[in-house]
């Protein structure tokens, strides 16, 4: 990756070795300027922050359709975190009622 310096990394959680959720924290660690999108098969709702909180920048699912892998692709690059339409709903329902 440092050699290479590409312009973002899509992974997969489940890879031969370290899981994609190590791999994320390493790169963080090494403090790469590397957004990260999570392309996986795996629920959301289970891993998505954590995803978030290793130091990646968005999360879609191998079901999605291609043309929203392209707009979560596009948005981790534009420096924006991507989470499915649900998955942000129901993140802002619940700052919503414990912000007080």
């Amino acid at each position: 990756i440092e050699q290479t310096q590409p312009d973002a990394a899509i992974l997969d959680l489940t890879l031969p070795g370290p899981s994609g959720l190590e791999l994320i924290k390493d790169l963080k660690a090494r403090d790469l300027p590397l957004p990260v999108l999570v392309l996986s098969m795996h629920p959301e709702s289970l891993y998505a922050e954590r995803v978030l909180r290793a130091g990646a920048r968005g999360y879609v699912s191998k079901q999605a359709p291609p043309a929203e892998v392209v707009a979560a692709l596009r948005a981790v690059l534009d420096g924006r975190i991507y989470v499915s339409a649900e998955l942000y709903q129901r993140a802002a329902q619940w700052v919503a009622e414990h912000s007080h």
